[in-house]
């Protein structure tokens, strides 16, 4: 989806909702492709939902690791990917988010795939967000052109966020007349 179009907080809310059901063992990765871009992004935005959602004090948060623990032991881990090698130390994901994902080559996703694995109780899912960069990206070919069985997409732009203000809704406007 286009700037402003309430992808990334959408896919926070998912993963803290899936994280506060009982009886369901759930650890998700929250990848971005570098380390140092989580704390500006993903992670204060996951503090952010767990906020509105109520529930902060059931919720242990890492500040070093950037990682959060829920009252029922299920977890969210944060990772860069800028070296794909780091995922094989990771254990137990039941679902990943891929932030920015844009960013990323094919061959991450592969192996962000890979570490999908082992047995739950509840379905195994990727959810992808990016902005639309190029025609020519992998990302509008895997999903878009060849698609598959098990892809969903969602397409959203700025006027799908019921909660923009009028003034970031003139710029992106503005932008939307050079760039679609």
């Amino acid at each position: 989806g286009g700037a402003g179009s309430s992808k990334s907080y959408s896919a926070a809310q998912k993963l803290v909702s899936r994280c506060m059901e009982s009886g369901t063992k759930h650890k998700f990765l929250v990848l971005r492709k570098y380390k140092t871009t989580i704390e500006g992004s993903v992670f204060n935005l996951i503090r952010e939902v767990i906020d509105s959602f109520g529930i902060f004090e059931h919720v242990k948060v890492n500040n070093t690791k950037m990682d959060f623990t829920f009252f029922n032991g299920n977890e969210i881990v944060t990772s860069g990917l800028d070296d794909v090698d780091k995922l094989k130390s990771i254990h137990g994901i039941t679902g990943v988010w891929m932030e920015e994902a844009d960013q990323f080559e094919e061959y991450d996703l592969g192996q962000v795939n890979l570490r999908l694995r082992g047995r739950s109780d509840s379905y195994k899912q990727i959810i992808i967000t990016f902005n639309p960069v190029s025609e020519d990206h992998w990302l509008k070919r895997k999903f878009f052109d060849e698609g598959g069985e098990n892809i969903y997409t969602l397409w959203s732009n700025y006027k799908h966020n019921l909660y923009l203000d009028k003034e970031y809704i003139s710029v992106l406007e503005r932008e939307y007349l050079y760039d679609p």
